[in-house]
């Protein structure tokens, strides 16, 4: 099988699946499953950065060489792969929750009572809070796990300690809306404080994450140093 620009990635993969190591070298692995998306070899090249001409030759030769004894593609999902996804439905769970529901809850009562100041402060605080560190940072997160190392050609730095900053962003939010709702009985302060901490540490190991994947990877790009001092604080 002649390997051209136009070749579509599922119909290689399946005729020549020594072919998907080469693709998950440059960033494929978990995307569009086991035969990859459907698109052309000189789309993907494009939107990885790899020229044509190289990935042409190199999805030749592993095309033209011996057939392996042990199957190459990946069937099996891994949490690289899929890291995305629990990050997505919570960004999703905490939208229609404390989000949209907690929303419309607040401008009823403003509504009912004709006054802004009508409803407590404090839950427009866990309003927001909820859609700054769940919605946004949900999706935040989960995205650059998925996306970020696929372009830079790279894999996630230990994927298991990125996984930790689903739980500890959710409980980060979940005990900060508690204090805010608690607000000002006693304890409320407490509870506010913990999920700070928690909502910290997970920003820190995201941080260090991506900071780490981004010294990995095998494509520079010239804004990597403007990354770098944004990770770091700089």
């Amino acid at each position: 099988m002649l390997i051209h620009e136009s070749s579509l990635l599922p119909d290689v993969i399946r005729e020549c699946p020594a072919t998907r190591v080469v693709f998950d070298r440059y960033g494929l692995s978990g995307c569009g499953g086991a035969t990859g998306p459907r698109e052309t070899v000189e789309w993907f090249a494009g939107l990885h950065g790899v020229p044509l001409q190289t990935l042409l030759s190199e999805l030749n030769e592993a095309a033209s060489a011996p057939a392996s004894p042990s199957p190459v593609i990946q069937t099996r999902s891994r949490l690289v792969d899929t890291i995305f996804r629990p990050f997505f439905l919570a960004g999703i769970a905490t939208v229609f929750s404390l989000g949209c529901l907690w929303g419309a809850v607040n401008l009823l009562i403003i509504g009912n009572h004709h006054a802004f100041g009508s409803v407590n402060y404090s839950w427009i605080l866990a309003h927001a809070d909820a859609m700054v560190f769940g919605f946004v940072g949900f999706f935040v997160m989960g995205f650059a796990y998925q996306a970020f190392p696929r372009f830079k050609q790279a894999q996630v730095w230990r994927p298991r300690l990125a996984y930790t900053t689903l739980p500890l962003m959710a409980v980060g939010i979940c005990l900060q809306t508690i204090g805010h709702l608690a607000s000002p009985q006693s304890g409320y302060l407490e509870f506010g404080m913990a999920g700070a901490l928690l909502i910290l540490a997970a920003a820190t190991i995201f941080g260090l994450v991506i900071s780490k994947t981004l010294r990995r990877a095998h494509k520079p790009e010239p804004y990597d140093r403007f990354l770098s001092r944004r990770l770091h604080g700089s």
